[in-house]
């Protein structure tokens, strides 16, 4: 339309027709947004109450993560956003690396220089797996390392890896269920479990106590000597399940009732002894892996199966059901310690689904994408000074 023709036009015509293109169109409304600012600036005490640095703390105290264009208004403000990010541990919602990792590769740790150290198993015509330890460089080319001829036993599957100071642990899958610490400088082994009758599972840390979580037991074994210091039975609990401490908590996923399910939208919260505390609730697919830093759940999700019940559900998640199909698999969820979002870091292209959550000794966030070829990628938090 010509400029004439909206000559013709009232002035609450005109206004109507301008709300409505700076409604529609963010750079018409970046546009009115100068204009208003060249023809009607704020007074000088504005600005300095406004710029004020014992001020901005306040000022930007009650945003939330979505008020990301509060750091785009001046130089001031954009530094005081960037503390904010580094204070509230966002993670920030873009992949700072992804490696290419040979085929037959998934689960790893991040050795202290940088090495992924992967699980492999090959079934063979027996029908139990072959399993060994390989090893990628950052640049994603398998190497040797001084664990390369680590030998260890297990049939039923791939082990479970812990890596903690200078010690892999590394839990067998067999009916032994035997539980390894070699040294990362040379592969000697350093220790190991007696004879758990039960395929080791999940491995968590605590001081000098590691727990070993699988088939209705957790055994807590000494983190050097890995003797046997005492167990437990967790009622329902199925087959090799991720499992975190918190606060002197265990929390681990809610089973249900079809064997080695579980349910989503919820945790259980035990004692350290095994006792049942509480559930968490909130609003995520069936959880994969998770692991609690900082304070914080960070959960990757099974993906959404057509097949699945609904029975165990809650309101509430039956709500956010379509989000829970179409992004469970392929994203990063950051819960608060009562199951509350935090955070929800959507990744592309992981139709295979995610595994291998961890955090490196850097504070990195890693995990692999189980596309083919698989990736390993890594994100991390907004940190001061970037």
């Amino acid at each position: 339309m010509h400029e004439q023709n909206l000559k013709a036009l009232s002035r609450e015509a005109l206004l109507e027709l301008a709300a409505a293109g700076c409604a529609a169109d963010t750079a018409v409304c970046r546009r009115a947004e100068a204009l208003l600012t060249q023809q009607h600036p704020l007074p000088d005490w504005c600005v300095q109450v406004m710029l004020s640095p014992d001020l901005l703390p306040q000022i930007f105290a009650g945003l939330s993560l979505s008020d990301a264009a509060a750091g785009a208004t001046c130089s001031s403000w954009a530094t005081q956003w960037a503390r904010l990010l580094a204070a509230w541990q966002y993670l920030r919602p873009k992949l700072m690396r992804s490696v290419t990792l040979p085929d037959g590769l998934s689960n790893f740790v991040v050795m202290p220089d940088g090495i992924f150290c992967c699980t492999s198993c090959v079934v063979r015509h027996d029908h139990d797996h072959e399993s060994k330890l390989r090893f990628v460089s950052p640049e994603g080319e398998e190497c040797q390392t001084s664990l390369s001829q680590c030998a260890f036993d297990s049939p039923f599957g791939c082990p479970t890896l812990l890596l903690h100071g200078d010690s892999l642990y590394l839990a067998e899958y067999s009916e032994d269920g035997h539980v390894r610490r070699l040294r990362l400088s040379d592969g000697i082994e350093l220790a190991c479990s007696p004879e758990l009758f039960v395929p080791a599972g999940g491995l968590v840390l605590l001081n000098d106590c590691l727990f070993v979580t699988n088939d209705g037991l957790t055994s807590v074994l000494h983190a050097q000597t890995l003797q046997l210091m005492r167990s437990f039975e967790v009622s329902n609990l199925f087959e090799a399940p991720s499992m975190a401490i918190c606060g002197g908590e265990l929390f681990l996923p809610k089973p249900s009732e079809e064997p080695g399910d579980v349910v989503p939208g919820q945790l259980r919260v035990l004692s350290l002894d095994g006792q049942e505390r509480r559930t968490l609730h909130g609003v995520f697919g069936k959880p994969r892996e998770f692991v609690i830093y900082l304070d914080h759940i960070y959960m990757i999700e099974e993906p959404y199966a057509e097949r699945e019940s609904h029975d165990y559900c809650a309101d509430e998640l039956l709500m956010h059901l379509d989000e829970i199909k179409e992004r469970a698999g392929s994203r990063v969820l950051v819960l608060k310690l009562d199951g509350c979002r935090r955070q929800v870091v959507n990744l592309p292209d992981c139709s295979g689904g995610l595994s291998s959550l961890h955090f490196d000794n850097q504070g990195h966030l890693h995990l692999c994408a189980g596309t083919r070829p698989p990736h390993a990628l890594m994100l991390q938090h907004y940190c001061l000074g970037e």
